[in-house]
């Protein structure tokens, strides 16, 4: 749909600078501007018409199920080096300094300027009880994009489905931590703004210190009806530690790193 509609805006600047250079109606500096603006619309196209979304090949999952109670849900995969840049992708920035640039909402929610303790270095246990006044989470999801949340701290068990293609389906019951967002009523702006949806899988979510705190994994189904009128959604996030000694063992098991030292750390890069 993007690279149609880029098409048929190229299309109509096209027609719609001819009928003016026609008709004597722009001066030469507006048709420079035109012609300049074409010539910007039809890279675009090219880009969009030549992208390949190919991110690169899964190397291993988590499946279904739990590990030591908690609901995991990740998934590895080896991207194909066009997609991002070693260079980058190994400089060893850490999240406030990449964070201001890339989540409008962390100066609002860590209260931090160009400083923030303890990311990637520090982060929430499952087991750790977040006692302070502020419970806010916040994530950057492919869906729903920058949002922000409260951290529930009631011990759950909750039960999730997962759908198979070939019609079946799975329900893995255990635990997982929980984050709740305000309904429309309770908002400035009288909008409920979900934490997360579909397509926001994985996203690393961050305590409002700006610790990980763990990974989205779903939500509550979006007809459920909540008895608390103060809240939009229950959303589920998988805590970060046992996520990452389940990916350790994971690799760990491949017969090409037997022997290796394995380790599970933050980089960051563009994709």
């Amino acid at each position: 749909m993007a690279i149609q509609s880029t098409m048929e805006r190229d299309k109509k600047c096209t027609t719609l600078a001819q009928l003016h250079m026609e008709a004597g109606q722009i001066s030469n500096v507006e048709r420079d501007q035109l012609k300049y603006s074409l010539h910007l619309h039809q890279e675009r196209s090219l880009i969009l018409a030549c992208f390949s979304n190919h991110l690169g090949t899964v190397y291993c999952t988590s499946g279904t199920g739990t590990v030591g109670g908690w609901i995991l849900d990740w998934g590895l995969a080896k991207l194909m080096t066009g997609r991002f840049s070693f260079t980058d992708i190994n400089n060893n920035k850490y999240f406030h300094e990449v964070a201001p640039d890339k989540h409008f909402l962390y100066n609002q929610v860590t209260g931090h300027f160009l400083s923030c303790p303890g990311m990637p270095g520090e982060m929430v246990t499952p087991g750790e009880v977040m006692r302070g006044e502020n419970h806010t989470v916040f994530k950057c999801g492919r869906t729903t994009g920058s949002t922000k949340g409260e951290l529930n701290t009631i011990d759950s068990s909750v039960q999730m489905r997962y759908d198979f293609d070939d019609g079946s389906y799975e329900v893995v019951e255990g635990r997982a931590l929980l984050v709740v967002s305000p309904s429309a009523h309770y908002l400035p702006c009288r909008i409920a703004i979900p934490f997360g949806s579909h397509g926001d899988s994985g996203s690393l979510v961050f305590d409002h210190q700006g610790r990980v705190l763990g990974l989205y994994i779903g939500r509550q189904t979006e007809d459920y009806e909540y008895n608390a009128p103060s809240i939009d959604g229950i959303y589920f996030i998988s805590p970060i530690h046992p996520t990452l000694d389940a990916i350790r063992d994971a690799t760990a098991k491949d017969p090409a790193l037997q022997g290796q030292d394995i380790k599970v750390d933050f980089v960051w890069g563009p994709i």
